[in-house]
Order: C-alpha cells, then structure tokens, then sequence
C-alpha cells in the first residue's frame, strides 16, 4: 500500500496498492479493493475520480470501479471546474470535455465552457466559434448563435441576446 499527502485522497479513506507492477485503490477501512490491480497507473483527480492508465491509454474512474469516461484518451484527463473533465486533443488547441457523470459536451477550446444553473452550460464565443451556444445536460446545443449572456447572482438566473431580442 502506497500512502498519499494527498488530504482530500485520504478523506476519501482510500489508498493506491500496487502489485506486479499494476497499481489499483484499496478501501481502508475494510480493505476491499475498490479499484482492481489491473492497471499500469492510477492517480487521484478530483474527489471520488481517478485518471486509469492501461497500454498508454486514459480513462477516468470513480472509487466504486466504474469507468466514467470510457473514450479513451493519450493524455490524462485533468479538470476545468468540479463537474467539468477534459482531454487534450492531438494537434489542435481543442479540447475534448464531459460532465462528471460521462456526458459528452463536445470539443472547446480551453476554458470556454461555463457552467449554467441545472447543470446547463454555455460555450463563450471564439475563434473557432463567433457566437455563443448554450449546452443542455445531455451534451446536445439547446440554442445557438446567440450575442449576449449575462448570468446573475450564484449562477442561478440567466439571459440572453439573440436576434436584437432579451429573453
């Protein structure tokens, strides 16, 4: 068992174990593997999510062994706010991101995505992108080409402008 300084891993009461040179996660406090021996590498993200590395390849896990984000990736998946997961996409400053439970949100550019009340969110505009698109939770474009979005209080209310209009 390898110990961590890692205090928001171990308020999760779980630690890495390794063995012939594959490394999972153990439960400490009734030593039940939580995340099997069977990978090349496991490194803490975010609360309860693990990048897991196998053959140069990431997934993201959480600590109950299941695979939240099954795309497979080359690069570890990092994370831009505590529901938003992304990996880098090879030869373009894209990125590839998703929702904490796995929803596919589609590719951005780097911190192009906010968050919007229910779990909605809006991608700002860009240059690979001129107006704004605000994004359901399933990861499908709710409305598009908008000019304006004016979020108020704890992300709670929103508007926006299209066509000349407030809505």
């Amino acid at each position: 068992i390898e110990t961590t300084n890692d205090e928001e891993l171990l308020n999760e009461d779980v630690a890495y174990v390794e063995k012939d040179n594959k490394r999972g996660l153990i439960h400490l406090n009734n030593a039940k593997i939580v995340i099997p021996i069977i990978y090349d590498d496991v490194e803490h993200l975010l609360h309860q999510f693990f990048n897991v590395k196998n053959n140069e390849e990431y997934q993201i896990a959480n600590k109950h062994n299941k695979i939240v984000i099954e795309e497979k990736s080359q690069h570890p998946y990092e994370f831009e706010y505590y529901n938003i997961f992304y990996t880098k996409i090879v030869g373009s400053s894209k990125r590839k991101y998703y929702t904490s439970s796995g929803t596919f949100l589609g590719e951005f550019v780097e911190q192009s995505l906010e968050t919007l009340p229910n779990h909605y969110f809006y991608a700002k505009a860009n240059k690979f992108q001129k107006k704004i698109s605000i994004i359901n939770p399933q990861g499908q474009v709710l409305i598009d080409e908008i000019d304006q979005i004016i979020v108020t209080g704890e992300n709670d209310t929103f508007a926006y402008l299209k066509d000349k209009k407030w809505l």
